[in-house]
């Protein structure tokens, strides 16, 4: 496997842990997967020259790698199926009104609710 094959396997499942917890990925994180054989300094070192490429980038020192937007919309249209993006936009609308009423609750000094199905509420 070439070198530039494995910065895209790599990717992939930067972009795929990601995407699972929405939060940084680091090289500790990946050398726990049982699919990673390579030891955290290594993951670095592919970390560092993905983010050279702009494909991913760190938000902070010490944290771990978040895809680049272009490289994350590449990823959905290219690898996730219509049902599987479908669940993401529903997933992110949700989390979008949660915020959106989160913050309308602190402007305001009433008391917002906002229903998103019979068992899912937030205030």
């Amino acid at each position: 496997m070439k070198k530039d094959d494995k910065l895209l396997a790599l990717l992939d499942l930067v972009i795929d842990q990601y995407i699972s917890s929405w939060d940084p990925v680091g090289s500790k994180s990946l050398n726990s997967l049982e699919s990673v054989d390579y030891a955290p300094s290594t993951l670095r070192k592919y970390l560092n020259l993905l983010e050279k490429a702009g494909m991913v980038y760190q938000p902070y020192n010490s944290s771990g790698r978040i895809p680049t937007v272009d490289w994350l919309a590449a990823y959905i249209e290219n690898y996730m199926t219509s049902e599987q993006q479908q669940v993401l936009e529903v997933e992110n609308a949700r989390k979008g009104l949660k915020y959106l009423v989160e913050n309308l609750w602190s402007v305001a000094d009433w008391v917002v609710v906002w229903f998103l199905k019979s068992d899912e509420y937030y205030y």
